[in-house]
């Protein structure tokens, strides 16, 4: 059986102080919080007077002086149809000869 706090008690004093000192911690963080917070809201304001209204990004951009030095090139090679196709022939390859190699392994019981 749990026998009743007294005032006198010197455990519950201990536990008030310990309780106190929590409080005061979490009061002066809170207070750190709302002191960054208020610094990040003006931040905010500041960077939302600043932006560029819609009306200023709608203006269209130039074109770009066109260059034919590069065009021939393929960076991505996506036009090496006959890579492609080798390359899923490669692929499949390695799939059966993976799938093959799987089958012959017993399977796990558990």
């Amino acid at each position: 059986a749990l026998s009743p706090r007294r005032f006198g008690d010197s455990s519950s004093a201990a536990n008030s102080d310990i309780d106190m000192e929590r409080i005061e911690k979490l009061e002066k963080d809170n207070k750190a919080l709302h002191s960054h917070i208020d610094r990040l809201e003006a931040r905010l304001a500041a960077l939302e007077v600043g932006a560029p209204t819609a009306s200023a990004k709608a203006e269209p951009a130039k074109p770009a002086a066109e260059d034919d030095d590069d065009s021939d090139e393929d960076l991505f090679g996506s036009d090496d149809e006959e890579d492609d196709a080798e390359a899923a022939k490669i692929k499949e390859e390695r799939l059966a000869a993976y799938a093959a190699k799987k089958s012959k392994k017993p399977a796990l019981i558990a």
